[in-house]
């Protein structure tokens, strides 16, 4: 996958400013004007910029995958402007272009994110933009002595190689990403262990024990005494004591 991405960053950079150095052969050959002749830098990159946030709703919609391939479709047209036979059919040429770039752009971000790691991430971007870099200067640089070997417009295809590549190759492109690893989780809280299970494992009661249960058979928490001995009341013999004693009535008188 980072070769399918940095490839499209390329395929972006050959055809982002390969038709500036040939601008004077497109004038003459379509007998345009200067201003028109802009026109073939100028709309594409206002195409791509006015399409970003539009591009990224659409990646979002049809996926990341479907996306880049829309994206390698439209920049791969280009290969068609050795055929163009007018001026407005080079210009559309260019606008699917834009079209491409603004997908292209869009998708990137999310795709690198959900293919390689956080590290990783990095270092896949700076490639990407070295490599866009890379294209713009290849094709500014090489885009005059092609086409006084062949033709403007052959140029122009050539640069477009990678972008009909690439089309080709991205159906092939694996469809889901490498499963990352998981992260270490959290071990779950250790429930308290009863003072039976610790004496259990240890032989040793625990020291922080709140309370020291006892025997319930030898240990109450109330050890009765003997009964009292003495009583509010004690009732005598009720033949014998009683509270009047009568004397005899026929000796006291």
């Amino acid at each position: 996958m980072a070769a399918m991405t940095l490839a499209a960053h390329l395929a972006a950079g050959l055809n982002l400013f390969a038709v500036s150095p040939l601008l004077p052969l497109a004038i003459d050959d379509y007998g345009i004007s200067r201003a028109q002749a802009g026109m073939l830098i100028s709309l594409p990159m206002l195409v791509g910029a006015l399409l970003g946030i539009p591009g990224g709703m659409l990646a979002a919609r049809i996926g990341l995958k479907r996306a880049y391939m829309l994206s390698w479709l439209s920049m791969s047209l280009l290969a068609l402007s050795a055929i163009t036979p007018s001026f407005p059919a080079m210009l559309l040429l260019r606008l699917s272009y834009g079209v491409g770039l603004a997908l292209m752009v869009s998708a990137s971000g999310p795709l690198v994110m959900q293919w390689f790691r956080r590290r990783e991430i990095l270092i896949i971007n700076a490639l990407n933009t070295a490599i866009l870099s890379l294209g713009v200067a290849i094709s500014v640089a090489g885009a005059v002595p092609l086409a006084q070997w062949l033709d403007w417009k052959t140029a122009l295809t050539l640069f477009s190689g990678v972008g009909v590549i690439g089309a080709i190759l991205w159906p092939l492109a694996p469809k889901a990403p490498p499963s990352a690893p998981s992260a270490p989780s959290e071990s779950p809280r250790q429930p308290r262990k009863s003072p039976t299970a610790y004496l259990h494992q240890t032989g040793n009661p625990p020291t922080d024990s709140p309370r020291q249960p006892g025997n319930p058979l030898t240990d109450s928490p109330r050890q009765p005494g003997n009964p009292p001995t003495t009583s509010p009341h004690q009732p005598g013999n009720p033949l014998t004591d009683s509270p009047h004693q009568p004397g005899n009535p026929l000796t006291d008188s």
